[in-house]
């Protein structure tokens, strides 16, 4: 395969079109509608699953996929993540404004801490095995991959769920019929919210 340098290949396939893509998309002077955004991140987790799934036949079946064109896909996963990265933290601001509960920023980087939990500590798990010289490479690949098949499609469900909140209604307005809401209805700013969950319940 790629030999001693394959977790750093893989990670730089990975890794720069990520950071290149999220940058793109959180320099755009103008935010993008939220109806757009949604429809960007499903295109992004319908790929993820797509090569989650090709994975899981490759190490099922033993197929052996060619470097370049793995490097090729691994690439664009991270273009899809880094999209759907910023995508998610604009999505995250905007509950931020129009929501009458804090906390959207603090859900969001617990679900990507969790993201990113999970598949680690499977590879923890089968350390013992593997320092025990069994072969546990296409058993660790399948269940990692399973999971993270499992975290994108709980992503789709939390996003149908997301967009069928009033914050998302509102968000997904024109700006100024969203900011006339936000004046009619009066609402203190998130910190005053935050601090007053009393007060945020009753709203």
């Amino acid at each position: 395969f790629l030999g001693k340098q394959v977790l750093s290949v893989l990670s730089l396939c990975f890794s720069l079109p990520l950071f290149v893509a999220m940058l793109c998309c959180l320099c755009l002077k103008t935010q993008l509608p939220v109806k757009l955004m949604a429809c960007l991140v499903r295109l992004c987790i319908a790929y993820m699953l797509g090569f989650c799934l090709l994975i899981l036949l490759a190490g099922s079946c033993h197929i052996e996929i060619p470097v370049g064109f793995l490097c090729f896909l691994v690439g664009l996963c991270g273009i899809a993540s880094g999209v759907m990265q910023s995508m998610i933290a604009s999505v995250t601001g905007l509950f931020s404004q129009f929501s009458l509960e804090s906390g959207a920023s603090a859900s969001a980087l617990k679900g990507t801490g969790g993201a990113i939990l999970i598949p680690m500590a499977v590879q923890i798990g089968f350390l013992p095995a593997a320092m025990a010289g069994a072969s546990t490479i296409n058993q660790s690949l399948i269940v990692v991959f399973l999971l993270s098949a499992g975290v994108l499609l709980l992503s789709l469900l939390s996003l149908r769920t997301l967009s069928r909140t009033d914050t998302w209604e509102m968000a997904s307005a024109s700006p100024c019929a969203a900011n006339a809401c936000v004046v009619e209805c009066r609402n203190p700013v998130e910190n005053t919210l935050g601090q007053a969950r009393d007060f945020s319940r009753q709203r």
